[in-house]
């Protein structure tokens, strides 16, 4: 049996693709390959000998309905048996073990994050104690939300599956989005409409201005038959192609934002976002600046009332902002904060 090192936590964040492990002893990333092991304990068992100590403390976060009485979590993306925390500290005793969803640790991942890992999208004033949101636009679509606790004097997270409610259209090309997802599933949900997985192929299969651009409907059709992102090569059409195909890239792309603004803005209103909205995910990093630049993005985001009708609402979205975070790696910071913390409180 291994050591217990009582001053070491370690923070997981265990995706389909990748598992990224983040120490208190070094804070050095590392990347583990999901599918090189069967489950969570041949990969612990790994890292835990190259360690040559067990942590005192351990945060695995992972997508996947999680049980909030047991923490035991089944994850959605990779083909791992239900983790269960109890199991895991029988199996490795005296190390304490903790479960998360992958959106609670960004969340705290974002909370930690330096300045410098968060670019200003939309700019606003946030406010000290208000409402945060975490969204992740990614294969899928998430939020958390870290509410501030007058009592406790402290955040505490809530978990949400955001991405499987339905969308209010509002332009043109949003009721066109609808009415072609309708025509494939009974119920189109926000991830249906603009995650990696299946939004961005829903907007390429129905958007009229494909049909006159055929060098960007060709390069389209090759990468979805590679399995490689289509947002890639609409955000290359739009800023470095040419003609016809450099148009629809830019149109479908400023559809795209319309529709993914105004999902931020029903998320900001329903959770009261003062303290700004975060955006996490590949889709987040690749094209979020390109929308806030280059599209009608922020104006689609801002909403107004009447004189009679919820008249503070402009001043609402006018102030609160929207940051990029730029950190790909911010669910293991996060995991090994929420790790951290259990540390401390254990002492």
């Amino acid at each position: 049996m291994l050591r217990i090192d009582s001053n070491l936590s370690v923070g997981i964040d265990a995706g389909g693709t990748k598992v990224h492990i983040i120490d208190s002893r070094n804070r050095r990333l590392r990347r583990y390959v999901t599918a090189d092991y069967r489950e969570a304990y041949s990969l612990l068992d790994d890292y835990f000998t190259s360690l040559d100590a067990q942590p005192s403390h351990v945060t695995l976060a992972m997508g996947g309905l999680r049980d909030t009485e047991t923490g035991d979590v089944q994850a959605t993306n990779c083909d791992w048996p239900l983790f269960r925390p109890k199991e895991a500290e029988q199996r490795y005793p005296g190390t304490r073990f903790t479960t998360a969803n992958d959106m609670v640790a960004a969340m705290a991942g974002v909370l930690v994050a330096k300045s410098g890992d968060l670019l200003v999208v939309k700019p606003g004033r946030a406010a000290l104690k208000g409402t945060k949101v975490v969204v992740t636009i990614s294969t899928g679509i998430n939020t958390c939300i870290a509410i501030w606790d007058e009592y406790s004097n402290r955040r505490i997270f809530m978990e949400a599956e955001a991405g499987h409610i339905g969308f209010q259209p509002r332009t043109d090309s949003h009721h066109r989005h609808l009415k072609h997802i309708q025509s494939k599933s009974d119920y189109p949900s926000v991830e249906m409409a603009i995650s990696g997985r299946f939004g961005v192929t829903n907007w390429i299969e129905h958007s009229p201005e494909l049909r006159n651009a055929s060098e960007l409907r060709s390069s389209l059709d090759k990468a979805l038959k590679e399995g490689r992102p289509a947002g890639a090569v609409l955000l290359e059409y739009a800023t470095q192609g040419t003609g016809k195909s450099k148009a629809a890239a830019h149109a479908i792309l400023s559809d795209m934002g319309s529709l993914v603004s105004s999902v931020l803005a029903d998320y900001g209103l329903v959770y009261k976002a003062t303290g700004g909205i975060y955006l996490i995910g590949s889709v987040s990093l690749g094209l979020a600046e390109y929308w806030a630049k280059e599209t009608d993005f922020l104006q689609h985001f801002i909403r107004r009332g009447s004189d009679g009708h919820a008249p503070w609402m402009e001043k609402f979205f006018t102030d609160m902002p929207i940051y990029l975070a730029t950190d790909p790696n911010v669910g293991a910071a996060g995991a090994l904060a929420l790790a951290e913390e259990q540390t401390v409180l254990a002492r």
